[in-house]
C-alpha cells in the first residue's frame, strides 16, 4: 500500500510562520523611515515579508456563492474568514491530554462566542421550521457574531450581512452553485431548499444517502407513453452523468469508463437526453437489471433498481421567510437546521462563511433573457475581503497579489497569535505581509524558479526523488488517501471468467488469486517503500488500512494511528515480536511490510494447494505449473 501526502521542498530563510503559512521562507525587505533627528532614539525598522507562490491554474471566480473547483478557491483563505476556526493546540489554545501541535482546538472567529442551543425555545417560537415535536437540541442555535469584523472599507459586518447574504445566495432566480451547500449535506438549513428550488421544475435522486429511497419499484406506475410514473405523475429516469450516494458519489457514466455496466451502457446513453437522463421503460429497465441482476455487479433484486434512479419534481412557490436564519439583534443571529446537528460537526461546518458586500454584490449582477449572471469577486473592483489579507492586483491567467488587510480583527484582538515549540516565545500568527502568485503550468519552470528564490515551495516530482526526497529541508502534510494493489477474490466471477469461450486455460490461470498463501506471499513480496517512491516522492509506504491523518476522535483531533491499540494491531498483523523492542513505538518504526524469505516460503504452499485444488496443473512434475 502507498500512503499519499502533499511533499514540497522549502527555501529556509530567516522567518517561518503558522497558520495559512506555515513553515513557509520570505522574501524580506527593509522599508527605510524618514530621516529623524539625531538625538530622537532610533525608530524599528519596518519589513516586508513576501510570500511567492504559484498555481497551474490562475482563478476566474471566487464567489463563495457560485466558485465550483479548488482553483476558484484558492483566494478564500487570504480574504474570507469562518464563524469558527480551528488552531493548533499549544500553550494559548491547550487541550487536555494532548502534547503541543499534536491536536487542535476550535475558535470563535467571526463569532464571538460559542453557539447556544435554543432547540426548544424555536421549536415553540416557530412552527413554520418544522423542528421535530420530540427534538430537545441540536435544531436551533444562537451565535453572538464578532463586533469587530469589517469589510476592508470600514463597512460594519453584522447581523443583517448574514441574512441578507443567505437570502442572496439562496434566491431561486439567481440558481447559484453553492447553494445545495446549505441544504443538501450535514450543514442543511431549514427551508432552504424549498425557497432556492421555488417553483422550479427538477430531476430529483430517488435515494441520496445509498440506503433508502422516496419510491420503491414496485410502487411505480406506468404511464401512457410507456415511461414510468411515481404515484403524483412525475416521469421516472435513470441518471447516467449523476453522482448516485449507492455507488459512493459516482455515475454510472464514470463506472462504464472503468468497465462496468458493459452489457447496457451504450443502450442507455443511446436513449439518454443531453443532460444524461434515461427514460424509465420497460426496455431500459430491462438493461438496467439485465446488468445489476448479474454475477459481475453482484445479483440484485429489481427492488434494488430504485437506488438508481430520479424522478420529475417541481417545487411549490416558497418564501425566504421559511428559511432557518433570522436576526436577533445588530450582533446575534439564530440558524435553524432542518436535520440535527451537533457538537464537532456543527462547529466544522461553520468553519466556513457565506457572507457577501451586499451592495457590491448587488450591482455585479446582471440578467439576460431570464438569465442572472454575476462578476462578484472576479476582479479587484468586485472583491471585498473581510479576512487577514485584500486583493490588491489581478491579471487574468497570469498573476494575483494580496495585502494586509488592516482593517481585519485578527491584526489587533490579541488572539491571533501562537506559542513558538522551539523558543516558547508568542508571535503574532500572520507575519507575513503579502502573498504574490503568478501561473506556472510546467513543473520544470517550477523547479527552476524555486532554486533561484523566485518561489517559496516546489512540488517534489518523480525525478527529484534521488536528490530531495530524504532532504531536512522538505516539508510533508500527511493525506489521508491510501493507494491498494487488490486481488480479485471474488470467487464466482473468477470461475465464470475461467470457463468463458475466451478464456485459454493453457496460459493463464486466475482461481490462485483466491489462495490465501498466494496472496500474503504477494503482501510481502515488494518493497513497499521503494514502490511507493518510484510512483511519487511525495508519497510512502502504508501499512494497515487506516491512514496516519484519520481521526478517531473530532474533538481533540486526536488520530487513530497514534494509540496503543492501533500500533499493537499492526504489529500482531505483521508478526513482529514487541518484546524484543524498547518501546511499542520501536517495534512500529521496524515494519516495512518486506519479507522475501517469508514470500518464497508462502509461494510454496501456495503452488501445492492450488494444485491440490486443481486451479494449475503440474504433469511433467517440474515444480512448476504447466
Amino acid at each position: 500500500m502507498a500512503s499519499k501526502k502533499f511533499f514540497v521542498v522549502l527555501l529556509i530563510l530567516a522567518v517561518a510562520l503558522t497558520s495559512v503559512f506555515a513553515n513557509a521562507s520570505k522574501e524580506t525587505k527593509e522599508v527605510k523611515p524618514a530621516a529623524a533627528p539625531v538625538k530622537e532614539a532610533a525608530k524599528e525598522v519596518a519589513k516586508e515579508y513576501v510570500y511567492k507562490d504559484s498555481v497551474s491554474t490562475l482563478a476566474t471566480n471566487w464567489n463563495p456563492h457560485t466558485y465550483q473547483n479548488t482553483d476558484d478557491d484558492y483566494p478564500s483563505s487570504f480574504l474570507r474568514a469562518g464563524l469558527y476556526s480551528f488552531v493548533f493546540n499549544d500553550e494559548l489554545h491547550p487541550v487536555e491530554g494532548k502534547k503541543p501541535y499534536s491536536g487542535y482546538k476550535i475558535v470563535p472567529e467571526m463569532a464571538a462566542e460559542m453557539p447556544v442551543d435554543v432547540t426548544v425555545k424555536v421549536r415553540e417560537a416557530h412552527p413554520e421550521y418544522n423542528i421535530p415535536a420530540s427534538a430537545t437540541a441540536g435544531y436551533a442555535y444562537e451565535i453572538a457574531l464578532n463586533k469587530d469584523a469589517k469589510w476592508q472599507d470600514g463597512t460594519p459586518i453584522n447581523a443583517d450581512t448574514y441574512v441578507e447574504s443567505m437570502k442572496r445566495l439562496l434566491d431561486p432566480k439567481l440558481i447559484n452553485y453553492r447553494a445545495a451547500d446549505y441544504y443538501s449535506a450535514d450543514l442543511c438549513f431549514a427551508g432552504a431548499e424549498a425557497y432556492a428550488n421555488s417553483g422550479r421544475s427538477v430531476k430529483k435522486l430517488n435515494s441520496t444517502d445509498g440506503e433508502t429511497t422516496t419510491y420503491d419499484v414496485s410502487a411505480l406506475v406506468k404511464g401512457a407513453d410507456g415511461q414510468y410514473e411515481t404515484v403524483e405523475g412525475y416521469k421516472v429516469f435513470i441518471p447516467l452523468s449523476t453522482g448516485l450516494a449507492y455507488m459512493s458519489g459516482n455515475s454510472i457514466e464514470e463506472y462504464a469508463g472503468a468497465g462496468y455496466f458493459a452489457s447496457c451502457y451504450e443502450t442507455l446513453k443511446a436513449l439518454a437526453d443531453k443532460d444524461g437522463y434515461v427514460p424509465f421503460n420497460e426496455e431500459t429497465k430491462a438493461a438496467l437489471f439485465g446488468y445489476t441482476n448479474g454475477d459481475e455487479w453482484g445479483n440484485e433484486t429489481e427492488e434494488q433498481l430504485a437506488f438508481y434512479i430520479a424522478y420529475d419534481f417541481t417545487y411549490p412557490v416558497a418564501e425566504f421567510k421559511n428559511v432557518g436564519i433570522f436576526k436577533n439583534d445588530d450582533y446575534k443571529i439564530t440558524v435553524v437546521f432542518g436535520k440535527s446537528l451537533a457538537g464537532f460537526n456543527l462547529l466544522y461546518n461553520l468553519s466556513s462563511n457565506w457572507i457577501v458586500k451586499t451592495d457590491l454584490y448587488d450591482s455585479c449582477l446582471t440578467e439576460k433573457e431570464g438569465v442572472w449572471s454575476s462578476t462578484y469577486n472576479t476582479s479587484v473592483a468586485t472583491t471585498s475581503s473581510y479576512g487577514p489579507y485584500k486583493m490588491v492586483d489581478y491579471q487574468a491567467d497570469k498573476h494575483m497579489r494580496f495585502e494586509k488587510n488592516e482593517t481585519w480583527f485578527g491584526w489587533t484582538d490579541g488572539k491571533h497569535t501562537y506559542v513558538d515549540p522551539v523558543d516558547g516565545k508568542t508571535y503574532t500568527m500572520y507575519q507575513t505581509t503579502a502573498v504574490d502568485t503568478q501561473v506556472v503550468t510546467e513543473a520544470a519552470t517550477r523547479k527552476l524558479m524555486f532554486l533561484k528564490g523566485e518561489l517559496m515551495g516546489y512540488g517534489l516530482q518523480s525525478e527529484d526523488f534521488d536528490t530531495y526526497r530524504s532532504s531536512d529541508y522538505c516539508y510533508a502534510t500527511p493525506s489521508e488517501t491510501i493507494f491498494f494493489l487488490i486481488l480479485n477474490g471474488y470467487v464466482d466471477a473468477i470461475n465464470g471468467r475461467e470457463n468463458a469461450s475466451d478464456f485459454d486455460k493453457t496460459k493463464y490461470d486466475l482461481q490462485t488469486m483466491t489462495n490465501l498463501n498466494f496472496r500474503k506471499a504477494i503482501a510481502v513480496s515488494y518493497d513497499k517503500e521503494l514502490f511507493a517512491a518510484t510512483i511519487s516522492p511525495s508519497r510512502k509506504g502504508g501499512y494497515g488500512i487506516i491512514g496516519e491523518s484519520y481521526i478517531y476522535d473530532p474533538e481533540s483531533g486526536a488520530r487513530y494511528r497514534d494509540t496503543d491499540q492501533a500500533k499493537k494491531a499492526l504489529c500482531e498483523f505483521y508478526s513482529v515480536d514487541t518484546s524484543k523492542y524498547k518501546t511499542l513505538d520501536d517495534a512500529v518504526a521496524s515494519i516495512t511490510g518486506y519479507d522475501p524469505v517469508a514470500a518464497k516460503e508462502l509461494f510454496k504452499k501456495a503452488f501445492v494447494e492450488a494444485l491440490a485444488a486443481g486451479y494449475i496443473t503440474d504433469n511433467d512434475n517440474d515444480g512448476k505449473s504447466d
